[in-house]
């Protein structure tokens, strides 16, 4: 399970129940944990009237691939790669039109837009990945 994945059950119907800890810290409700470090280092365990069930206390299964890269961290390379491609050509054209001031304020606006675009383009394959 991924850190993606771990996110995914604590905010769904299947982590009712349960409490989640960091790296042998306090418990906490499944759904107020981020799973921003390892998952390996998180615990879970079943909760009951009486506190935590010691016995049902387990760490995340960590499932590992095929050694690849998944097509999400593929997409997210590459909307990576090309903003940064984007900016620094619009960076390029900026700077040898400055001489002619009009020019540069017209590239200067133009690539501004560009990467708002290309953003929202990136920002709409990652949530179509992740549904």
């Amino acid at each position: 399970m991924s850190g993606d994945e771990a996110l995914s059950w604590a905010c769904g119907k299947e982590a009712l129940g349960w409490v989640v800890r960091y790296a042998g810290g306090e418990w906490k409700a499944a759904a107020s944990i981020d799973f921003k470090e390892k998952i390996e280092l998180y615990e879970r365990a079943r909760m009951t009237r009486g506190g935590v069930d010691e016995g049902s206390i387990r760490r995340f299964e960590i499932l590992s691939g095929g050694g690849g890269l998944s097509f999400y961290h593929i997409i997210k390379s590459i909307g990576n790669l090309s903003c940064f491609l984007i900016v620094a050509i619009l960076t390029i054209i900026i700077s040898l039109t400055v001489v002619n001031w009009k020019a540069g304020i017209i590239t200067a606006a133009t690539a501004v837009l560009t990467q708002f675009a290309s953003w929202r383009i990136y920002k709409t394959y990652i949530l179509m990945i992740e549904k």
